[in-house]
């Protein structure tokens, strides 16, 4: 049976706690947006509703990238339409109970946040048009960069030690 270290049973528990205040973070501030009282819950309430799908910690610790789903109403103003829609948001670990910075926007999925090595980059994959391709964003500022064009779209990736390097799986059909 392999025992944890001291430090990495400290980093263990840190990391639970940072998950912790993230899923806290997002129920508290969906409470105070919601409805109060004995009202019903009507179908616009949806819209209110965050999950957090996918959780990476920088390899410093300081950073938490999340994707976060959540549901749209359609394009029209009346339209009975929604779709599910997922942005990636930073958060500090430093700043247990901040609520982050939402760094993608849009009309697209952005899943799979992963920071790449000396954690200047974050990695995700971005979903246009039914495929999805990497794409890296400086966490310093500026806007997301395409860094895969795979016909069949992008569906895991890992970035090399160096960070020089990205493998990549991308589904071939038969």
């Amino acid at each position: 049976m392999h025992r944890m270290g001291l430090k990495q049973e400290q980093k263990s528990t840190g990391v639970i706690t940072i998950i912790v205040g993230l899923f806290s973070w997002f129920i508290v501030h969906q409470s105070t947006t919601a409805q109060t009282g004995l009202e019903p819950i009507v179908t616009t309430d949806m819209l209110k509703i965050r999950l957090v799908e996918q959780v990476t910690l920088s390899s410093d610790g300081r950073l938490v990238a999340a994707s976060v789903r959540s549901i749209h109403a359609g394009g029209e103003p009346d339209s009975p339409e929604y779709e599910y829609r997922s942005h990636i948001h930073l958060f500090r670990t430093d700043q247990t109970n901040a609520p982050g910075i939402q760094l993608t926007r849009g009309e697209r999925d952005d899943t799979r946040p992963e920071f790449a090595p000396g954690n200047r980059e974050l990695g995700f994959l971005r979903t246009v048009d039914g495929r999805s391709q990497v794409w890296l964003m400086p966490l310093d500022g500026g806007e997301p960069r395409m860094a895969t064009d795979m016909p069949d779209g992008v569906s895991q990736f890992v970035f090399s030690p160096d960070g020089r390097y990205m493998v990549i799986r991308s589904d071939v059909p038969l």
